[in-house]
Formats: C-alpha cells, structure tokens, sequence
C-alpha cells in the first residue's frame, strides 16, 4: 500500500529477522546466517524487516537504506539491545517502534496557565498539510532525474507512520497511511517491552555511518516510542524538609513503585538537587479540588526543598520545587563503552564524549517516552574541536530548518555536554538532567515552527574550560522560538540566555538557583521581557539595550543579589548627539527575601541598577563596558548607584 513504485519497481519485500531469508546476499557481511558478533547489517531497499526476537548482539554498523524499514515488535515481553558503533537510517529509510501515547494531560494547576491538554503536534496541527499532493506533482518532474530525491519526498509526504494512529478530533479513530501490515508489528500503542539502543566506538571508528562512532545518524525517519507517564515532570505541593521521606507532589500522577525521581534544588545551589526511589505511591484529595500524589521515598532528603506561594501587593509568588521521573521510559538511546576483546574503543570518560544523534535538514524525528543519556561532547573531544567550533557539542543535534521533529515526554542525561540543539521541531514535556546547556533554540526565518513548552532542565553544570555562555538551562541563539511554560530548576551560570531579544512568545517561564543570570540578553528588547518568575538567583535580569525604550512587565523577582542590571549606547561624544532614552518596569515584584526562604541572600541587595552607559562613535570603549570602560555591573562612570536598595533584613516588602 505505500511501496514507492518509481524507486521499487519490482515492488516492497517483507522479513522476519528470524529468517533466514531476509540476510539473503549479505551473509558474509553480516557474519552469518544471521546477524552476529561485529556484522555489518544492511536492510536493504524496498524491503521491510520486522525484528521480531530477544537480540543481544554487538554489531558494527546498521544502516537502514532508501526505501527500507526495520521495525522493532511490539512485544509486551520484549528485551532487544541494538548494539553498533553507528547507525545510519538513510533518506527515505525508517526505523520504528510502537506508536505515541494519548496527548499529556498536565494536571497540575500551579502555576497558572498550562492548558488541560497538550496535543501532539506536527500532523495534527497542520504542519504536513498540502505535504502529499505537492511532493507527488514536485516528484513526478524530478523522477527520471534523481530517484534518491523522489524517494525522499515521498516519505516527507506521508508524514511519518505515527501521526495517523489516534488523533483526537476523531475520537481515537485512525487516519492516513496506516497499512494494516504494518499495523500488526507496530501495535496499538507505545513499546511495552525494553528497547536500547547502545552506541559504542570512538572519534576514530571507520564503519559504515560516515561519521564516527556512537552516531546515530537519521537522515530519514526515526519514529520510537516508549511508555511513559502521564507527565514527565510536577512541583510539589508542601514543602519537604530536610529528613523527610514523604513528598506530595501536585496533580494525580501515575508514578509508582520503583521510579526514580529527582527533587530540584530551592537553595542557592544546583548541587542541593536529590535523586531518590520511590518505595510507595497513593493519591489523596487536594486542598483545592482534584487529587494530588504522595510519595514515599527510600531515604530521607538531605536537604530542605520548598513549595510555597507568597502573596505581595496583589501578585503572587511560586516559589515550588520541581520534581521528575527519570526511570521510566521503555526505549533507551545511549553511549556506551565497548570493551570486548579484540573490540575495544576509547572510554567516554578518556574522551569527554557519549553518543550524538545527528538529525539532517530533511529528516523526521517522532520521539516520546524515549531516554536518551551520556552523550555530547567537551574538550579534549576531537569530536568537538572538528565538527563546529563550540566548547561543547549536544547529544541531540538538529540543525537543519526542513527538519520535522517531535520529542515528547523524553528524559535526557548528556552528562558530556548540551541536550537538545534544535532549528525545528516541538518539545513538550521533557525533562533534561545535568547538561552543559538544556536547549539550544536556533529558529530559522522561513523555517518549520520551533515550540518549547512545559519543559524542565534539572542541574545545569560548568564542564571544564568550557566559556560563559555554554552552560544555561536555555540558550535561545536566534529567532523567535515558542518558549513557554518552562523551567530552569538549578544552574551553575544562567536561566535564560538570548543571543537577541524580539520574541513576544516568551511567556509563564520560570528559573531558580541559578548562582549567574537569570535571563540576560544581547540585543534588544525589541518585543517587552514578561510574565517571567525569577527566584534565588544572583542577578535577575541582565540587558545589553539596543533600543531606546525597553520595557519589562509582569515579572516576579525574589531572592537576588541585584535585580534588575541594564546597559546601553546613549550619547555619540564624536557628533555631540543625545536622545532620550526611557527604560519601563511596570505591573511587577521585586522581593528582597521570601517569606519563607529559610536561604539568606548575602551582601546588600540591589533592585534596578544605574544603567552601564556606553559611549556611540569613536570613543575609548565604543559600545561595550570593558576593561578600559568600567565594570559590567558597576557601569563606566561612578560609583554603584540603585534606585531601590533592599537588606536580607527585609522580609515579604514588594515594589
């Protein structure tokens, strides 16, 4: 029903991987009958392989051709470790398992504005519509040419096979391209049973991927996914004390025995945030209607994690630990350290360097309930002084504006460099744990959308001799990405960090125990910074203005050092030229410290600073505040002056 007849003329093939039928012609390169021990295995194309059995067995390489499809069964007893140095699903090629879970419900109600529900996006929201009767007419022109490009097309076309499964207008009935062939393998649902995919080799490893080892490199469609819970990550809805074993966590959550779940640091530093078992689970009514979750816990929490809303003059305050599951999803994709004899690699830890997933500019990508751990890179990686000129380099890399890219209720641990760099694609609900940096956002003008939302990025750590802006909980480079509902909970530098400010779809974020900047910028604002919370922070809000009326509204800032630092170009000194410039913080809260912070904020306490003026046209320090113009907190002229000055004394008074 969907064999490509221009590029399959003969037509679409379909094997067991028990078969021994379905490794025919390339028995020597795979090692056997069937694939063994460093094989290189080839799903060839206009064929379909169905992996239907246990599989325990270190490959070289897996590459997946045009025209071709593995799929991973569907089995509730599953146990399948793909194990290669690289991994290439080429274009027009397909890697799948199991099918997408009903949208997330996010249920708990603080802070306000998440919605009920959180549709899965691409296809249900339009993004490949028109997709099928434009490729097949832009094909038929180019067939005779290039087949290779045809082929390409003809999948972005169908717009993958798990966005026609359940779609909500609907009432669950399927639509699209569903073969029932492929019906059967893939199932009704998520993957029941336990799929990794292990990545091994080094910088060094020629195979047959191109670029390396521990690549998974996807130029075709790479559709997983896992069982997860209904949410990824809450907050808590009482403050858990230092010994305590029993957390209430917000919402009716399906977590339970056996998860491992991580509480976010309240304090001043990311290092206070706890991983921890939970022994049992029980829902109990909420003060305000609905459920919420009691957690028991294995050990007791050896530092105080806080869960409270203050109310001054009328705005209200969230001050609430975050906490996630990590545990849970059943699809893993992860680096790992190949050691057999005669087939040994470098250590990530030798190298400062996992596994990548590499996705190209005509890709799909439809990943949920997916864990996706140690990878990325940092110095001394080869990997990162070759491939871009970054201090470090992320686990999942999609830099391509063309990309169609999901990833939804996924938990991602690099622990040797960023998480997710993206140009494209949607991110709901996911939980990043200990990367150099969270998410990098490059919006491309022209590009398909790029939509963070109801994300949370745990213990933002500094690797070593990594530079200022490569380590925050998100790094928004350029564009005006959907950045919304998320959450920095702990970073060693920043919360929110924009090469420019002009995105008026930054709303309801969040960031606390950053020991730098909680949001801080380049240029602009062009759009007003608002609806932003901001809580034991060092500084708050730190600007580079380029224009002459910034304006920030409806923000909420406790705990700092200083909250608000501000710079610009003011007077041209060459021709004598000056203009008025005015910057407007309206409807917002400025709180020297929390009611209930039980952390006292050392130093004196600055509310808005004097501007950092620079000087336009020829001068000493053209536009910058440098070593010979001054401080970058303490400006080019004079001493460090405020207009509102608040002590560690002062308890709950607002602005």
């Amino acid at each position: 029903a969907e064999c490509n007849p221009l590029a399959c003329p003969n037509g679409c093939r379909m094997f067991l991987w028990s078969s021994p039928q379905a490794w025919q012609g390339q028995n020597e390169q795979v090692g056997g009958v069937w694939p063994t021990f460093r094989g290189n295995v080839t799903i060839k194309p206009c064929t379909t392989v169905v992996l239907d059995l246990d599989l325990n067995v270190q490959l070289f390489s897996l590459v997946i051709m045009q025209q071709a499809t593995l799929i991973v069964q569907n089995r509730k007893a599953a146990d399948v470790k793909l194990r290669a140095t690289c991994i290439w699903v080429k274009s027009g090629g397909r890697l799948l398992a199991g099918r997408p879970a009903v949208p997330t419900s996010f249920a708990p109600e603080q802070p306000a504005g998440f919605p009920t529900t959180l549709a899965l996006p691409r296809c249900w929201q339009g993004t490949c519509a028109g997709l099928a009767d434009a490729n097949a007419a832009w094909c038929a022109t180019v067939a005779a040419a290039d087949l290779s490009r045809c082929d390409s097309q003809w999948f972005r076309a169908s717009c993958s096979l798990t966005c026609c499964r359940v779609d909500p207008r609907t009432s669950g009935q399927a639509v699209g391209n569903c073969p029932s062939e492929l019906d059967e393998h893939l199932g009704a649902g998520p993957f029941e049973g336990s799929l990794e995919v292990l990545l091994s080799g080094d910088d060094v490893t020629t195979g047959h991927c191109g670029q390396g080892g521990r690549i998974l490199r996807v130029d075709g469609e790479l559709s997983l996914h896992g069982s997860r819970p209904t949410n990824t990550w809450s907050w808590l809805r009482t403050t858990a004390a230092v010994g305590a074993s029993r957390l209430v966590v917000q919402g009716k959550q399906d977590w339970g025995e056996g998860d491992e779940v991580i509480i976010a640091t309240t304090a001043d530093s990311e290092k206070q945030t706890e991983e921890r078992t939970v022994q049992a689970a029980a829902w109990v009514p909420a003060a305000g209607g609905g459920h919420d979750t009691v957690l028991t816990i294995t050990a007791p929490l050896a530092h105080t994690h806080l869960a409270v809303t203050e109310v001054h003059n009328g705005h209200a305050l969230s001050m609430r630990a975050e906490v996630a599951v990590l545990s849970r999803p059943t699809i893993v994709i992860r680096g790992v350290d190949a050691l057999y004899d005669g087939f040994m690699f470098k250590t990530m830890e030798a190298q400062n360097q996992g596994m990548f997933v590499k996705v190209s500019d005509e890709a799909i990508v439809d990943l949920s309930g997916v864990k996706l751990r140690d990878g990325g890179c940092y110095p001394p990686s080869t990997i990162c002084a070759t491939w871009a000129p970054l201090k470090a380099y992320p686990m999942f890399i999609s830099s391509g504006k063309g990309a169609l890219v999901s990833m939804q209720g996924c938990v991602l641990q690099p622990n040797f460099g960023h998480g997710v760099q993206a140009a494209s694609g949607h991110f709901y609900d996911n939980v990043v744990y200990k990367p150099a940096t969270g998410f990098r956002l490059m919006a491309e003008q022209g590009g398909a959308p790029l939509v963070a939302r109801y994300n949370a990025v745990f213990s933002v750590r500094e690797k070593p001799t990594l530079g200022y802006e490569e380590f925050d909980s998100f790094f928004m480079l350029r564009g005006t990405p959907t950045v919304e509902g998320n959450a920095g909970a702990g970073s060693e530098n920043m919360g929110f960090n924009m090469a420019q400010w002009d995105n008026d779809k930054f709303t309801n974020n969040s960031a606390h125990a950053v020991q730098g900047v909680g949001i801080g910028w380049v240029g602009g604002p062009v759009q007003p910074l608002q609806d932003l919370t901001l809580w034991k922070v060092n500084i708050a809000i730190w600007g580079y203005v380029k224009v002459d009326t910034p304006t920030i509204r409806n923000v909420r800032l406790a705990d700092f050092t200083k909250g608000v630092v501000w710079g610009f170009v003011g007077a041209n000194s060459e021709k004598h030229q000056v203009r008025l410039q005015t910057l407007t913080i309206a409807d917002s809260l400025f709180v020297g410290r929390a009611a209930s912070q039980t952390h006292c904020t050392s130093g004196t306490q600055v509310g808005i600073m004097l501007a950092i003026a620079g000087t336009q046209g020829f001068s000493i320090s053209p536009e910058t505040c440098g070593p010979l113009g001054g401080h970058w907190t303490r400006g080019i002229y004079g001493p460090e002056v405020c207009y509102l000055v608040t002590t560690p004394s002062t308890r709950g008074d607002g602005l």
